[in-house]
């Protein structure tokens, strides 16, 4: 002879009364008759597993998600670490839904310029087209402005710098600059830059001269976003093009040197 039971119950862990198809009553509080209700307080010590929808509470005997955890008033209700966790850091998924805590480039702070020493002038000489003419074959020189510490990520960087010429020009002529993870040449190490024209990306700028000895100016500035894909922090150097008679003061109040993290 053969018999078929089905059982249906609940369980309840400290509890006589569960609230779903599993009940635990942490702190052994919870009333001992059906008709007094659970409060917050003693809800705070209790795990529920809820019959049908299986959803899961925790500090709640009422869950509405598939897992609720109610810690009242006191921050702290979820602790995950993963050996990446850190002040200051999100919980970010990758396309499976895998998580682990990251901070965003967004939230790192600016980096600010450096100077190589003591404000100086740098200055150089050369042969000048005093028509203007479009002079772009120099090589670079270092302009004593740095940015340590750039860490991975994208930055956008901006430039801003006095110029001036010692020259007698009667038009103009062009000045170039690039970014450099080296002080004496040009230098992509660590780094990538992601304006349309790649590595070859660069700014410029048009020092213009009245005729009058001493009284050619200019305002150097651009932006340009980069990326860094060392793994650990990295130095970038302004370097100006060597060509034509220039000079930049480091300690003019106009220059400013700066990046801003991006996601």
């Amino acid at each position: 002879m053969l018999f078929c039971v089905s059982i249906f119950s609940q369980v309840g862990i400290e509890t006589a009364y569960p609230k779903g198809i599993l009940h635990i009553d942490g702190n052994k509080d919870n009333p001992k008759n059906t008709s007094t209700p659970i409060s917050t307080a003693q809800q705070a010590n209790d795990v529920v597993v809820l019959q049908n929808s299986g959803w899961v509470g925790i500090g709640t005997t009422a869950p509405t998600t598939s897992l609720e955890i109610n810690n009242g008033a006191t921050n702290g209700a979820i602790k995950i670490k993963d050996g990446n966790e850190g002040a200051g850091k999100y919980l970010i998924s990758d396309n499976d839904g895998l998580a682990t805590w990251v901070k965003p480039n967004s939230f790192k702070s600016p980096v600010i310029w450096t100077y190589n020493g003591t404000p100086q002038q740098v200055s150089v000489t050369g042969a000048v087209d005093g028509t203007g003419g479009y002079l772009q074959s120099g090589n670079r020189t270092y302009s004593y402005l740095s940015l340590s510490g750039v860490t991975s990520g994208k930055w956008i960087v901006n430039v801003g710098l006095r110029l001036s010429t010692s020259a007698t020009l009667s038009n103009a002529f062009w000045i170039h600059a690039n970014l450099s993870s080296s002080s004496t040449t040009r230098s992509n190490t660590g780094w990538n830059n992601l304006g349309p024209a790649g590595n070859s990306t660069g700014y410029a700028s048009v020092i213009y001269g009245d005729g009058t000895a001493s009284n050619g100016k200019g305002f150097f500035t651009g932006t340009s976003i980069i990326n860094v894909t060392s793994t650990t922090p990295i130095t970038l150097y302004l370097l100006l093009e060597n060509t034509g008679q220039w000079e930049f003061n480091t300690s003019s109040p106009e220059n400013f040197f700066f990046a801003i993290p991006v996601n």
